[in-house]
């Protein structure tokens, strides 16, 4: 996966994208781990080779449009705006069940991740978006972490993600292709 962030990574340069200005400072793998063992999530080693990568945006920023979506789904979000939601959830509705929200789009949709070893999709990514899958069920989006990270790299390289002055434009047609070839367990992509 380090080989794909680092590609990614040349290729949000090259075009400048504001994610890599606009992100925060990796947490230290200690850090992550300290966060994500205190909050009893599951710490798996993608997640901290994502995180080690970058920081994310943090997660306030979403929500006063003061970003650029890395994805269709949004932007990655910092540890600590990742750990709150689902705190969140945990005190009200308790619908995250160790999923663990890490792209946030600014209509409150999200992408997280699978911690539960024990689950079916775990380590897979869940998509949370009632206004496109028409139900408040989690909806498995990107078969993994790895899987997620090559997907939005292919989009970029085929031209279905193109950053046009500070506005992500994006080929709905040519993502669900991609999407549904590199994440064939997913249903989300299905037709």
């Amino acid at each position: 996966m380090i080989e794909d962030l680092n590609t990614l990574d040349r290729i949000l340069q090259n075009i400048n994208h504001p994610f890599l200005r606009n992100s925060e400072q990796p947490m230290s793998k200690e850090d992550l781990l300290d966060i994500l063992i205190s909050t009893h999530l599951y710490p798996r080693s993608d997640l901290i080779t994502f995180y080690s990568w970058k920081g994310g945006i943090n997660g306030a920023s979403i929500f006063n449009n003061n970003y650029i979506e890395l994805c269709s789904y949004g932007c990655c979000i910092d540890m600590r705006s990742s750990v709150s939601l689902y705190l969140l959830d945990q005190a009200t509705q308790k619908n995250l069940n160790q999923v663990l929200p890490i792209i946030q789009s600014n209509s409150g949709d999200f992408i997280g991740i699978d911690l539960n070893e024990n689950s079916c999709n775990s380590g897979k990514l869940l998509v949370s978006s009632p206004s496109i899958t028409l139900s408040d069920k989690l909806i498995t989006i990107y078969d993994s972490l790895h899987s997620f990270v090559k997907t939005i790299l292919n989009c970029y390289e085929q031209k279905a993600y193109v950053l046009n002055e500070s506005v992500l434009v994006v080929d709905y047609e040519k993502e669900a292709e991609i999407s549904g070839i590199l994440n064939p367990s997913s249903d989300f992509w299905k037709e």
